[in-house]
């Protein structure tokens, strides 16, 4: 059934319906949502839904028509668009790096969904014995766990962690580097309203890459 609705969907000439895409809530904030905003502008009869989770949503099941995810899938009948790297560094507020000992950091670590994540596997692997001194699972509050002094996270660069006053704490260490892929259903990849959604993300993304300016906002 789920199969016949794709199918069905994909044969719609026109740019209107709705498309729901889940991304890493995070990611989804900073990075794709900017991105999205444009579309509501020029196709007024397309509705856009982001629902931002850690956990990976099965296309096959329809819970989302697009899925943004931090890990390249290996299994299903997909089509895969890489979109950009992202890469972690341990950050923490300068205050905190100038009056503790080496042997007196702590650490703010990955639960929930992200609790097995590579990023958290690296900040074990850095943390050695000192341990953590909170946990949060979501990347947002461990900014701001980090940004009051609250210990050491690891943390993406497309959240500017040095516009948010914190320095990186092993300067000298390659950054733990991660893929966004664009994950769609191969039935609905030639949808007009998911087409649309792809070929604007891939766009916007491909001039990030190349420091050109964004589409205008129509």
């Amino acid at each position: 059934a789920d199969g016949i609705a794709r199918i069905v969907e994909t044969s719609l000439g026109s740019i209107r319906g709705e498309v729901t895409i889940s991304v890493p809530p995070a990611f989804g904030a900073a990075v794709v949502a900017p991105r999205i905003a444009v579309l509501a502008r020029q196709y007024p009869q397309l509705t856009i839904r982001l629902t931002g989770e850690a956990r990976q949503a099965s296309l096959d099941r329809r819970e989302a028509d697009i899925a943004i995810r931090l890990s390249r899938p290996v299994e299903g009948d997909l089509t895969l668009l890489k979109l950009t790297e992202i890469l972690f560094r341990a950050y923490a507020s300068p205050d905190y790096l100038s009056t503790r000992l080496r042997d007196d950091w702590q650490f703010i670590g990955s639960d929930g969904e992200t609790g097995r994540s590579p990023q958290q596997e690296e900040l074990q692997r850095l943390a050695g014995p000192s341990g953590f001194r909170a946990w949060a699972s979501d990347v947002l509050m461990q900014l701001a766990l980090a940004r009051g002094g609250g210990g050491i996270a690891m943390l993406p660069d497309f959240l500017t962690p040095e516009e948010n006053g914190l320095v990186p704490v092993f300067p000298d260490r390659p950054p733990l580097m991660r893929e966004a892929w664009l994950v769609v259903h191969n039935d609905l990849r030639r949808s007009p309203p998911v087409r649309v959604v792809i070929d604007h993300l891939k766009r916007s993304f491909r001039q990030a890459a190349q420091g050109a300016p964004p589409d205008p906002i129509l």
